[in-house]
């Protein structure tokens, strides 16, 4: 595989790459110049110190490996597989052989606006008959992740469809891809769903039937409240109220047989005599006393702080007691990340990853709307162990932090803070 290059012309991003005269394919390099043939990349040559120098526009198209970098659904992928089969066809019409086509994720450019992909053709002589397609495909199926909220049966059903005889020939599997997006009875295995129409008594709505209150013993009638009889009062012996007998002197009452010993209050209250109390029988509750918070351990577990590295600033988790140590230009800095468009205050959280910028609703996650400056597909913001970068996707009119405009494919690490314009639209990346 030859050495590509990404390089900007104005407003347009080409993928370049050198050959010597004797490499260049004369015949196709022809049919490509007076051509524009539909799923080829457009494509350019000049002449340059002896060498050729040949050029692909790459303008506002993504590599399929970066658009199949997040879960794929179902639709996405037939449509793609499809583009790269109609893309073979349309070459053949051209004397254009399959052996001259490129099937390399990273080289097979996509269209966000429509999904399609666009193939590179390399005008090389050579003799071998190219690459296997369905090996390709299958190799495609196997590094994929695809939505775990759609039915996935169909991957297995592509599989299988490869595997079989008939599957060696490009158009009956194309017809098969091509039944199986538009949804031919029988090729698509939608998701179980309740069945609909009619259906027994017992599987309808089950209807508000009156139905007889469940027997509970009767509750008893609330009764108004009536006045409750006066407790009647003791009476003397001859029926007569019971006079309140005077009460005796204080010191009688005291010394009356069984009277209850009086609690020793650690001190004599004038006018009372103090209660003779033996020890062995009565004993007087001991003071209690509050105990005094017990002490920790002399190595009780406590943060750390460490001192801090050149151009760092120690983290203490006070919870797990780790220090996380944020170099200078790190983007370590606790929080999530959120993204501002300044131009209207609208602020969305970098909530998967790679986040993409863009003006197309069916692609970016941030949709830049009103602006046509941006590209469809104009940025990714990724992570890694190291912070968040953010990636040029070959657009237009380019994307530039701190006044420097990126190269197209590279990524540039931001931090809290940066700035950065897609185009002429300026954003803030945070971490709160």
């Amino acid at each position: 595989m030859l050495d590509f290059v990404v390089e900007q012309r104005e407003a347009c991003t080409f993928l370049t790459c050198s050959l010597e005269e004797k490499q260049l394919d004369s015949t196709v390099s022809g049919m490509l110049l007076r051509n524009n043939i539909e799923g080829l990349l457009p494509y350019s040559a000049a002449q340059v110190d002896g060498r050729r120098i040949i050029s692909y526009n790459i303008t506002s198209k993504i590599p399929l490996k970066q658009y199949f970098s997040r879960p794929v659904r179902r639709n996405t992928l037939l449509q793609v597989m499809l583009g790269i089969l109609d893309g073979v066809d349309h070459a053949k019409e051209y004397l254009i052989r399959q052996s001259d086509l490129v099937f390399d994720p990273e080289y097979i450019y996509i269209s966000v606006s429509d999904g399609m992909p666009f193939l590179l053709c390399l005008p090389v002589a050579q003799d071998n008959a190219g690459p296997d397609l369905l090996a390709f495909f299958r190799e495609l199926l196997f590094k994929t992740v695809f939505d775990e909220h759609e039915d996935r049966s169909y991957v297995a059903e592509l599989i299988s469809i490869m595997n079989q005889p008939a599957g060696g020939s490009y158009r009956q599997f194309h017809d098969r891809l091509k039944k199986m997006l538009d949804g031919a009875p029988g090729k698509e295995q939608p998701a179980p769903r309740p069945q609909a129409g009619p259906a027994p008594v017992q599987s309808a709505p089950p209807q508000q039937r009156p139905q007889p209150a469940p027997q509970q013993p009767p509750r008893p009638q609330p009764v108004p409240p009536q006045p409750q009889p006066e407790p009647e009062k003791k009476k003397g012996l001859f029926g007569g109220k019971r006079e309140k007998k005077p009460s005796a002197p204080k010191k009688e009452r005291k010394q009356k047989a069984g009277a209850a010993p009086q609690p020793d209050l650690g001190f004599q209250v004038p006018g009372m005599e103090a209660p003779v109390v033996q020890q062995a029988e009565v004993s007087s509750p001991a003071p209690e006393r509050v105990s005094a918070p017990a002490a920790q351990p002399q190595n009780a577990a406590r943060p750390v702080y460490q001192a801090a590295p050149a151009g760092g600033v120690p983290v203490v988790d006070l919870v797990s007691e780790e220090t996380v140590v944020m170099g200078a230009g790190s983007s370590a800095v606790a929080g999530k990340p959120w993204l501002i468009r300044l131009h209207t205050g609208t602020a969305q959280p970098v909530d998967r990853l790679p986040y993409r910028l863009g003006k197309e609703p069916s692609y970016a996650d941030f949709c830049i709307t009103g602006n046509a400056a941006v590209s469809r597909s104009h940025a990714d913001i990724q992570q890694d162990e190291q912070g968040y970068w953010l990636t040029d996707n070959n657009s237009k009119n380019h994307t530039y932090v701190d006044g420097k405009r990126l190269v197209p494919g590279q990524p540039c690490q931001i931090f809290h803070g940066t700035h950065f314009f897609l185009a002429n639209e300026e954003f803030v990346f945070e971490l709160r």
